[in-house]
């Protein structure tokens, strides 16, 4: 492999982190994910985090077509987790309370990681995945608090 070829520093430990994460995840999602496919439910977390979207604005964030986004918003509505308002797609309650539930049995185990650290390390973790949530534009944790999430 020639050096442009060369993966940046640090990308085997953050796919060895990922993964670590990954397991958080799927056991977080484990009794959801019958009910709510994995991008519907992405769908789900980005309207909790944004707010109403309308349907350009969610495409681009999901890397959908239209027609995908249509399948998307149709199961969504049916399970009454989302609804359609002044032109745009938002969360209903009950889709709120669906990600609230999901995210707070990932903050439980992502807790009782946290707590085996010691505060440097902890430390370094959660200023590393800032800087990796930033990099993919999620939303700063004080922005969600505006947002009242």
């Amino acid at each position: 492999m020639c050096a442009a070829e060369a993966p940046a520093e640090g990308t085997e430990s953050v796919i060895a982190g990922s993964r670590a994460l990954l397991g958080v995840i799927a056991r977080s999602l484990a009794p959801i994910v019958e009910q709510v496919p994995l991008p519907d439910y992405r769908l789900l977390v980005l309207l909790c985090s944004r707010g109403l979207l309308s349907r350009v604005e969610i495409v681009p964030l999901l890397d959908v077509t239209g027609l995908g986004l249509d399948e998307m918003l149709r199961r969504l509505a049916a399970g009454h987790l989302i609804d359609y308002q002044d032109g745009g797609v938002a969360a209903t309650s009950k889709g709120r309370a669906l990600v609230d539930e999901v995210t707070e049995r990932r903050r439980a185990e992502v807790a009782r990681l946290l707590g085996g650290m010691s505060m440097a390390e902890r430390r370094t973790v959660t200023e590393g995945l800032a800087l990796i949530a930033a990099a993919a534009g999620e939303p700063r944790p004080e922005e969600l608090l505006i947002l009242g999430l």
